[in-house]
């Protein structure tokens, strides 16, 4: 059906297994792999700019999956009931969870009107891949991360005060019509930022006490993620 680039292999399904292993794999004129946490708090689709050779849509889980780091390119097709990803001369085999008349649409267009948008590049991704995995490592649910731009400051930091990690978005890199500050779920965010380090660029949009949408722009592999919002206290 198509190939997975080894270089990109392990960040595509990884990213995934971040969110929920049950995925929806959609090929038409490129690869998508569709998902939606159990919470319904992030839903994630990645798009593999690949030419496939047929199109279908199923479920699968991507659990065995995870552990495989390629040293050639992968090699996806069905072979019945089954989809097989072939690395070398070993073949995984997986069985569908369900065959899909359609795939299920993540509704980005849905949310849309966002007053604020931060553009994420060079030494500045690096630092929020940085701070992602400080968070991650320290695994407080009670700590989250806050989007917040005004007059005065544009930053991204977590919102607990000890240890508190800040990070100056430049002005260059900040668009805004109304001021806005919005708390998202810290094991989410660390997570997804963890993974920035295969993109160039990140973007993400939000406004206040909204879902906010992280994009990864790319030639061959790109990613969208919305994510739901913490709701703070007054």
């Amino acid at each position: 059906m198509f190939t997975i680039p080894k270089d990109v292999y392990k960040s595509w399904i990884g990213i995934i297994g971040k969110i929920r292993p049950e995925v929806e794999l959609v090929i038409d004129n490129n690869v998508y792999l569709c998902t939606t946490d159990t919470a319904k708090v992030a839903m994630l689709e990645l798009t593999l700019n690949v030419e496939p050779d047929e199109k279908t849509v199923f479920q699968f889980n991507v659990s065995s999956l995870l552990s495989i780091n390629p040293k050639e390119d992968v090699e996806v097709f069905m072979e019945d009931t089954l989809v097989h990803f072939k690395v070398g001369s070993t073949k995984y085999k997986i069985t569908k969870l369900a065959d899909l008349q359609t795939h299920r649409t993540i509704p980005f267009k849905e949310f849309e009107g966002f007053t604020a948008k931060f553009v994420l590049t060079g030494e500045l991704l690096t630092q929020v891949q940085q701070m992602a995995k400080i968070i991650a490592g320290e695994k407080d649910p009670s700590d989250a991360i806050v989007f917040e731009v005004n007059d005065t400051i544009a930053q991204i930091k977590n919102k607990r005060m000890e240890q508190g990690i800040e990070i100056d978005i430049p002005r260059e890199f900040v668009s805004f019509s109304e001021p806005a500050r919005v708390c998202y779920p810290q094991d989410y965010i660390a997570d997804l930022f963890a993974y920035a380090h295969i993109f160039d660029v990140a973007t993400v949009e939000f406004k206040t006490d909204f879902p906010c949408i992280i994009t990864y722009p790319g030639d061959l592999l790109q990613a969208r993620v919305l994510i739901a919002p913490r709701i703070e206290a007054e």
